[in-house]
């Protein structure tokens, strides 16, 4: 019986479309421009659970906010939601999903899709954040030049610079 259940969940799982790791190429500009809400946060809890239709699996992570940098949060926590996960024994990974970490501090990239907080361009919409103060940084990977690269090169960057980056992005957004 068990046999059974878990080849059917992979069936189901096989089915699934597979272009979530084939990306568009961006830049800092186009994921400031697409996210509704960029934050500084901890990552406080993390969980699994099916989709309603039970076709995929997502992982919730809920983020004590320290710092938004773009959009407003009414609330001083939110849950990310992100593609993949476990589930009573169910794996669901996806080449290219975001992950975050109970315990985590991130910069968070934003975008609400069906009303879930979700990292804009998956993965590439999280940064780690290591240290802090003036000698903070952030790593994560950088979003791909190529349309559906699949290199995926992990850089670090000061927190100041990406701040930078994304109050540029966000004057120009302004002019428009």
């Amino acid at each position: 019986m068990k046999k059974t259940i878990m080849l059917t969940a992979l069936l189901a799982l096989a089915h699934l479309p597979v272009g979530a790791s084939q990306f568009r190429a961006f830049d800092r500009t186009a994921q400031v421009n697409g996210s509704e809400l960029i934050v500084v946060g901890n990552v406080t809890a993390t969980w699994s659970e099916w989709s309603p239709d039970h076709s995929v699996i997502h992982t919730h992570a809920e983020i004590a906010l320290e710092e938004v940098w773009k959009g407003v949060s009414v609330t001083d926590r939110i849950v990310v939601t992100t593609l993949g996960g476990t589930v009573d024994g169910v794996s669901l990974e996806i080449d290219g999903a975001a992950r975050l970490v109970n315990g985590s501090d991130v910069v968070l990239f934003l975008d609400e899709v069906d009303g879930r907080l979700m990292p804009w361009g998956m993965r590439f919409g999280i940064y780690d954040l290591v240290g802090s103060g003036a000698d903070a940084f952030l790593v994560g990977a950088l979003p791909p030049a190529v349309s559906g690269a699949q290199e995926f090169v992990q850089i670090s960057i000061p927190v100041e610079d990406l701040r930078a980056e994304v109050t540029a992005a966000l004057e120009k957004e302004d002019v428009k």
